[in-house]
């Protein structure tokens, strides 16, 4: 089981189960993906990313429910390897799936540089932040708090 990516995620690239078991090369005749391999290529493909992400952030990276941009940025990347592992790699490849593979590392190489970052969870912005509208509508430096720009008094000679 994959910390970015799943199984369900990686049999949705394609089209129906029994492509992925003829990619998984499974042998029996159920037609079901060989899931012991599907799990390899995840861990294989989570091992390299983390080898890219290593260089900058401590790892396995935080993919909780207050951090979703980092599972969704990692898994699509994470996805487009995975799908060209499955093929097999470079003499099989697509272009578009050649194109995405190679997206995927060159994202990974940037953040490995310090050029690119993961997302970083948003915090809620306190209301002190917009006290510069209280001031350009006359309050004073000092204020703490925002004033009403709408007021009946200020509305009245409109």
């Amino acid at each position: 089981m994959g910390t970015y990516i799943s199984q369900s995620e990686l049999k949705a690239r394609f089209d129906n189960d029994e492509e992925v078991a003829k990619l998984t090369k499974t042998d029996d005749s159920t037609g079901q993906p060989d899931s012991t391999m599907l799990d390899e290529i995840i861990d294989g493909v989570e091992a390299e990313m983390e080898s890219y992400l290593a260089m900058r952030y401590q790892v396995p990276v935080s993919v909780t429910a207050t951090n979703i941009a980092n599972k969704n940025i990692l898994r699509k990347h994470g996805l487009a390897m995975c799908v060209w592992e499955m093929i097999g790699g470079n003499q099989n490849a697509h272009e578009s799936i050649q194109a995405l593979y190679d997206q995927a590392i060159a994202w990974l190489k940037s953040i490995a540089a310090g050029e690119a970052v993961l997302p970083q969870p948003s915090t809620a912005t306190s209301t002190v932040a917009r006290d510069g509208i209280g001031v350009a509508v006359g309050g004073d430096d000092d204020s703490t708090t925002s004033q009403r720009l709408f007021t009946r008094t200020r509305m009245a000679n409109i």
